[in-house]
């Protein structure tokens, strides 16, 4: 971590940081843009993937943006550990501090940023959009509160990338896994909160607590997408239109 703090630049390419036993991996794509848009993965279910898996490759590559993408370094400590919130284990208990201070070492100074991703991954979107200068976050689908989640995905990470175990494993996990009381105080960051209406755990369980106790002065707009029943992805198209509008620096997102 020191000696990639050290440098005093940074080429493309694959980038690893050795943390505490972890490498943090980095795809960076550096290509003379003035918005960086960071990319978080959601849950890797495919077992045909080899890591390190960068989400959101395809759907930037015709956008007028720098790009770096971000693996979730505690997936290597299990092969049965699929989702991580970027939110850490016991090997980097100080993970959510950390990889800040990375992003921000790659980031060129003076740049608009974009932070981006889908479920777990728009749970990152959302907390590491607060972490980065005047950032726009554009979470799909995104967690708000882990405690609100899947209980048995929720115990599968306590167990596996912190030894935790038992009833009410999240009250015991030394990370910020809430988002709906970081946004209850005010944010520099803004926010489009991108939800298909046909998800009804996510809506009822994450975007209505979120949006109803985002400070007055936070910059939060939701974008209702209807994609179908379940925890189903809005199209891509749409997806990469409101990408588009983010990187571009629009005030107000497209709507659906």
């Amino acid at each position: 971590m020191d000696h990639f703090l050290d440098q005093d630049s940074y080429g493309p390419g694959l980038i690893t940081v050795h943390h505490e036993g972890l490498p943090i991996d980095i795809r960076h794509d550096p290509r003379g843009f003035p918005t960086t848009t960071v990319f978080f993965n959601a849950a890797i279910t495919n077992p045909k993937l080899r890591y390190p898996f960068f989400s959101g490759v395809g759907i930037s590559e015709l956008l007028p943006t720098d790009r770096i993408h971000v693996h979730d370094p505690s997936l290597y400590l299990d092969d049965d550990l699929k989702l991580a919130w970027y939110a850490g284990s016991r090997k980097q208990n100080l993970l959510q501090e950390v990889l800040p201070q990375i992003l921000l070492a790659l980031l060129p100074a003076g740049q608009r940023v974009v932070t981006s991703g889908s479920s777990g991954g728009g749970f990152a979107a959302l907390y590491y959009g607060t972490k980065l200068p005047h950032a726009t976050a554009v979470p799909v689908n995104p967690q708000t509160s882990i405690a609100r989640y899947n209980p048995r995905i929720v115990a599968r990470y306590a167990e596996l990338a912190w030894g935790v175990t038992g009833g009410d494993p999240v009250s015991r996990i030394p990370a910020q896994l809430d988002l709906v009381e970081i946004y209850r105080g005010p944010v520099q960051n803004r926010t489009w909160y991108i939800q298909n209406t046909g998800d009804a755990s996510h809506v009822d369980e994450h975007m209505r607590p979120f949006l109803e106790s985002a400070h007055a002065d936070n910059d939060v707009e939701a974008i209702f997408v209807d994609a179908g029943t379940g925890h189903v992805p809005p199209p891509k198209e749409f997806v990469t239109k409101v990408l588009a509008a983010a990187v571009d620096g629009s005030l107000t997102p497209p709507r659906a």
